[in-house]
């Protein structure tokens, strides 16, 4: 279990009554980019509570919103989950805490520990068809791109589907380009342009069904320019899994799906070097590693005994 002791600063009359050394708990005690942290406020239930990650430089890289979760105990918990960007260097993070009672608020601060890690360089070499899509339709990208990041953005209190681990929605899908990666992609005309990949993409053979990683309902089922048929599972309150290049798509917006449920078959549609899933995780709108929830849980429950 892991106890921190926040720097407190008391901005409502008698807040020290609500904070002992116990009151807040974050895990792990160190993470590496790409990671998610977990943030659990015992004893006090606050109206709301928000989280963010700034550097050494005093810049924010994160942020996300708290929820109410019921143990199996019926007891409410103030949570956040908060996501470490792939692209944060080494070095000591604020860990910012707002809670919200009322008209009162508390800032709570924690330093975090971010270790060294390099994700690995990719150069692509596009071939003409993905050249074209590369570089074709901008002002449909910006407008689909507007539209995801309201899907990402709007952060759903009452969305309490899922908590333990992830499945991987490719069965037995091997790794063919990892998250984080830095991609160089050679266009034809010579000029060079890069992009951080933000999931993992999995392969298996033509026809392999696309499985829910975890419950939770469909925010978005839709055919798009870049990311071909794509499919967004809303898992708690800002917390999503995104299912790309999809060949066809067996969900629609508003179903409540079960872990590993079928929502499409492999494919790819949109901008796709082959047929592949594009299998991609954001918590607070910041991507981080999906794979990591496959050997441990959204929420470890533990951390509160």
């Amino acid at each position: 279990m892991c106890h921190i002791i926040f720097r407190v600063l008391l901005l409502a009359a008698g807040a020290s009554a609500l904070w002992g050394a116990d009151a807040v708990l974050v895990a792990p005690d160190y993470t590496l980019p790409g990671e998610v942290l977990q943030i659990f406020v015992k004893g006090t239930v606050f109206d709301n509570i928000s989280v963010s990650l700034a550097n050494e430089q005093g810049k924010a890289v994160s942020h996300a919103q708290g929820f109410i979760w019921r143990t199996e105990k019926r007891r409410k918990v103030n949570v956040a989950l908060l996501g470490v960007p792939s692209t944060s260097l080494p070095g000591k993070y604020t860990l910012t805490l707002q809670a919200e009672e009322g008209t009162a608020r508390w800032d709570m601060e924690k330093t975090i520990t971010v270790r060294a890690y390099k994700y690995p360089d990719r150069v692509i070499q596009l071939n003409s068809q993905m050249d074209t899509v590369y570089n074709s339709n901008a002002t449909r990208k910006k407008r689909e791109a507007r539209e995801l990041w309201a899907v990402l953005g709007n952060v759903d209190p009452k969305a309490l589907f899922f908590v333990g681990t992830f499945i991987q929605p490719v069965a037995e899908g091997l790794i063919t380009a990892d998250f984080g990666e830095q991609q160089l992609y050679q266009q034809l005309n010579g000029t060079a342009s890069t992009a951080i990949h933000n999931g993992q993409d999995l392969w298996n053979t033509p026809g392999t069904p696309i499985l829910a990683a975890g419950r939770g309902r469909v925010v978005l089922a839709a055919e798009r320019f870049l990311t071909g048929n794509t499919i967004i599972i809303e898992h708690l309150p800002g917390v999503f899994t995104m299912y790309y290049h999809l060949k066809t798509m067996s969900v629609g917006v508003g179903e409540v799906v079960a872990q590993g449920a079928e929502i499409g078959i492999m494919g790819e549609t949109g901008f796709a070097t082959g047929e592949h899933l594009h299998w991609e995780m954001r918590v607070g709108g910041t991507a981080v590693l999906p794979s990591q929830f496959i050997s441990r849980p959204l929420l470890d429950m533990k951390l509160l005994e």
